[in-house]
């Protein structure tokens, strides 16, 4: 969820690409998202410029937030406190 742009965001589901403007059809089906492309756009993303990069990422209804990144310190940051406690 920290990924995406939310409601705002010209794709804001977090489930599939669903573009704002169509979000009101329930008859259409859209794309899943996944984690390796998500990873994937990111990664673009940061190859570019920063327009460049900021569009593509908008496009997608994506913030650039390394997930892989803020998992690692989130279990560094949940083990050091449990340790503490022991």
């Amino acid at each position: 969820m920290a990924l995406t742009r939310g409601f705002m965001g010209l794709q804001p589901c977090p489930v599939c690409h669903v573009p704002k403007n169509q979000l009101h059809d329930f008859g259409k089906s859209w794309a899943l998202r996944t984690g390796v492309e998500t990873q994937k756009i990111i990664a673009e993303s940061k190859a570019l410029n920063a327009a460049e990069g900021e569009h593509l990422l908008k496009s997608n209804g994506l913030r650039p937030i390394d997930v892989r990144q803020f998992l690692i310190e989130l279990t560094i940051n949940i083990s050091s406190r449990f340790r503490m406690h022991l």
